[in-house]
């Protein structure tokens, strides 16, 4: 491995290199952020922040939500653009924080460059800049960027701890874990992993006697702070800053929430090899082959150079953590039933570091010069498919389901719906203030709360309202027309029943699979049919 005094190029042909690569992760990150529709999650995750950005109040609710940081930092960037409600917020305003801790994510290697020189660093950032994976949920309003972020921040601080016993770097690495506790209840799972593979180093790699030795002679006041800034941030932010109290109680309630749902979950269950089909080898019919698997090779080759080493300096036993937990929390999220593709993300850093290892180890054995010369061309050709896989799969096919990423995505439609209600509220004395019902079982109506943030009278119901007057806009699941048929046409008397029409002119979806129908009033179709519209002629 290069150390803080190996031969590199100059400092300032780096530095000009990592400004490269953080123009090249700009390029695939920030633009048109609001082009591709809102994911489900990420429209309740938008609701949810709302209403911290309007009340100043936080709740957390482990059954359906996840914890606060995300909403946190999302309230700077809404205040910086003058947000101050539901109505005012954007995708892009949204987007865009993830976006910021995903290029976090690219530079936070650099932390390790005084003990691993510039070489593996480099290459790491350029990998995470144009992975398809890291580019796609970079730009995706949930949780996982800043998960992997403060997961990542605590290991190098508190291994940069270990190095230096400088107090910075405990405050960071305790800091880093309260926001990683704070964000999301993967933790529970993912420190879980790292517990494990802290137990398997010292226990089967190195001396146990170092680190008794390592212990005893930390001083307790750095102990007791390590303590108390990892609590602090958990506390602040579960109890919306100690006026949510019972937020602190479901903290721990999540536990059980989460394992239940991790092996009780027949939506989101999925075989054990399906985190390296999405990443690895993905092929669907009538698309394209998909596949950042050129790093896996790297990983393995960078996971080889580190086990065959037999040096037991701090840098190494950093590298033989890395190693271990990588492959600790693929086998525990293989096994869980539960799959979503986000959560491959947390491993998927690590391999990537340890790819950028397995690069660097190859270079340095490679003596021959035009040998060298041709791995460069390899290389870039390698970061050439990377990169238009990058741009395909988040601009070109970004809610495609001939992409690996996207997974119970919405499509054009929910966009069309929106529109389409729009234009109705711009052309009726009524405007934003017409009545809609949106009825679904199981709630699954998501993302159109987002859509129709703008509506002051929507009701969102699971089942058709017998009793209750029927809106003049009605959308619903085809499952549920034959008792909205009941109710509009065979329980009213003559002379009391509404006409009703289809509200779309062709089959629509809320995500692919899953149709919905519109049905309108006719004193209300009738404004709309009058509208000569490019909305209309698009339906």
């Amino acid at each position: 491995m290069h150390s803080a005094h190996e031969s590199m190029p100059s400092k300032y042909i780096n530095l000009s290199l990592a400004i490269i690569i953080l123009f090249i992760a700009l390029i695939f990150r920030v633009p048109s952020l609001s082009e591709k529709p809102m994911h489900g999650d990420e429209a309740v995750n938008a609701i949810k922040y709302s209403r911290l950005l309007e009340s100043g109040k936080f709740e957390y609710d482990p059954a359906e939500y996840h914890g606060p940081t995300l909403y946190y930092f999302t309230l700077p960037v809404s205040w910086i653009n003058g947000n101050n409600n539901l109505k005012e917020l954007n995708e892009s305003v949204l987007r865009i924080v993830p976006v910021i801790f995903g290029i976090g994510l690219i530079f936070l290697f650099f932390l390790l460059k005084p003990d691993l020189g510039w070489s593996i660093p480099l290459i790491a950032a350029l990998f995470i800049a144009i992975s398809p994976a890291f580019i796609y949920y970079s730009r995706y309003y949930i949780h996982e960027m800043l998960l992997v972020f403060f997961c990542y921040l605590f290991i190098i601080a508190g291994y940069r701890y270990l190095q230096n016993r400088k107090t910075g770097w405990l405050i960071t690495s305790a800091l880093s874990l309260g926001l990683f506790i704070s964000t999301k209840e993967t933790w529970i799972i993912i420190g879980f992993a790292l517990i494990v593979s802290l137990f398997i180093v010292v226990i089967f790699r190195e001396r146990k006697e170092k680190w008794t030795v390592f212990l005893k002679s930390t001083p307790k006041k750095h102990t007791v702070g390590f303590l108390v800034f990892t609590i602090l941030p958990i506390i602040v932010l579960y109890s919306a800053f100690f006026t949510f109290f019972e937020g602190l109680q479901n903290v721990f309630s999540a536990f059980s929430v989460y394992l239940d749902r991790a092996g009780h979950s027949e939506i989101h269950d999925h075989p054990w090899y399906m985190y390296f089909k999405w990443l690895l080898f993905f092929n669907p019919e009538g698309g394209s082959f998909r596949s950042e698997g050129i790093i896996a090779i790297f990983a393995l080759i960078g996971m080889y150079s580190i086990i065959k080493k037999q040096r037991g300096d701090t840098n190494h036993t950093f590298l033989q953590l890395m190693v271990t937990f990588v492959l600790v929390t693929i086998l525990i999220f293989a096994i869980i039933p539960y799959k979503t593709p986000w959560n491959f993300l947390t491993f998927w850093y690590g391999s990537i570091f340890l790819g950028a290892v397995g690069c660097n180890y190859i270079m340095k054995q490679i003596n021959i010069n035009s040998v060298q010369q041709i791995f460069r061309l390899v290389f870039v050709i390698i970061l050439i498919h990377l990169g238009w896989q990058g741009y395909q799969l988040s601009f070109k096919q970004s809610y495609d389901t001939n992409n690996p990423y996207v997974y119970a995505h919405p499509g054009a439609d929910v966009v069309k719906i929106a529109n389409r209600l729009e234009q109705l509220a711009m052309h009726h004395e009524l405007g934003y203030q017409l009545h809609i019902e949106v009825i679904a079982r199981n709630s699954d109506y998501w993302p159109l709360p987002w859509y129709l943030r703008h509506f002051d009278k929507v009701g969102w119901w699971k089942k058709i309202g017998i009793q209750m007057e029927t809106a003049p806009i009605v959308i619903l699941q085809p499952e549920l027309v034959d008792s909205l048929i009941h109710k509009l046409y065979e329980i009213p008397p003559p002379g009391q029943r509404y006409l009703y029409i289809p509200l779309f002119d062709e089959y629509t979806e809320l995500r692919p699979g899953k149709e919905l129908q519109g049905y309108i009033r006719k004193d209300l179709w009738d404004v709309l049919y009058q509208l000569d519209t490019p909305v209309r002629n698009s339906q």
